[in-house]
């Protein structure tokens, strides 16, 4: 009987090693928060993405019939796929992308923007003609007469503002719901995901609503005061089933962002219904010499001209 007894510590060893690979999430909230972080290293890269919003909201669309505009646009957009690819430069900034459109009637346009000498061009289906763009001053001052002129660094700014609502977002959520995923290639890096269920939908909603209630400062911060949408999005419940997943690369920048939410509003919403968001975004070439290959195009419009098919208040 006591021969047996120097192998105890091998067992308690070996029992110690199997539960070690048990995380409290502390660590893997570290590393997402760390490569969230890091995102304002970046100077450059290829990117690509689709996603998806749409919304239930009875009688949303009577309220606003007096825009007809803003609610075929509104209409439009709900539950619309969207599809983008391009490459980027915050030094110097220059943006080059085309973004395709479904909608739910399985109408399907492009949209090409480009940024370049702190101008951007945006060809519109239906208000351009064929080759035809808008062009955009961004380095106007944001006092003059031009409708929301933009700073010439909104680019990198908008940015940091993204990177700052998605670190408010998840800050308030506690580690025990951050998992790291088995991967087939481990070289690839790592994927950290917070899966939302029927048992922790309240509870991460509580968790989050610290970072909503900000994010409506933030919005207004990205599109330069422009922003109308809810004037409170705290509150909102999550739906389960649903996901936040995150992939970091082998150097710790984010390089995967994939979400699939669905949330009620606020009780004191006065727009019941249902939210649906789902994208997946991924950048590639973070910081390695990229290509621009868009020129500038020889027939533009100015932006100004389209403010003026916007009704009148």
């Amino acid at each position: 009987m006591n021969q047996k007894l120097p192998f105890l510590p091998v067992v308690l060893a070996a029992v110690a090693l199997l539960f070690s690979g048990c995380s409290d999430g502390v660590k893997e909230k570290e590393a997402v928060q760390q490569a969230i972080r890091k995102q304002s290293e970046i100077q450059q890269f290829r990117f690509s993405g689709s996603g998806s919003f749409g919304w239930d909201t009875p009688g949303a669309a009577s309220s606003s019939a007096s825009n007809l505009l803003t609610t075929a646009l509104a209409g439009a957009v709900n539950g619309a796929q969207l599809e983008w690819s391009g490459i980027a430069s915050y030094n110097p900034v220059r943006l080059e992308t085309n973004v395709q459109m479904t909608t739910r009637s399985g109408n399907s346009f492009q949209i090409p923007f480009l940024i370049k000498d702190n101008k951007m061009y945006a060809q519109i289906p239906l208000l351009n003609k064929k080759d035809e763009y808008y062009s955009f001053d961004l380095a106007k001052p944001a006092g003059s007469s031009s409708p929301g002129a933009l700073p010439s660094d909104a680019l990198a700014r908008t940015r940091d503002e993204m990177t700052r609502m998605l670190d408010s977002l998840l800050s308030g959520v506690e580690p025990k719901w951050f998992k790291e995923d088995k991967l087939d290639d481990a070289g690839a890096g790592k994927q950290y995901s917070i899966e939302i269920t029927e048992a922790n939908a309240a509870e991460l909603s509580k968790q989050m609503e610290a970072g909503l209630d900000g994010w409506t400062g933030q919005l207004q911060a990205i599109t330069g005061g422009t922003w109308s949408g809810p004037p409170k999005l705290a509150g909102m419940q999550l739906q389960a089933p649903g996901y936040i997943r995150l992939g970091v690369n082998p150097e710790s920048f984010l390089e995967q962002i994939s979400l699939d939410l669905n949330a009620l509003p606020a009780a004191s919403s006065p727009a019941p219904g249902t939210y649906r968001f789902k994208l997946d975004y991924s950048l590639s070439d973070i910081n390695e010499p990229i290509s621009f290959e868009q020129n500038v195009p020889a027939a533009v419009k100015p932006f100004e001209d389209l403010w003026k098919l916007l009704p009148k208040k």
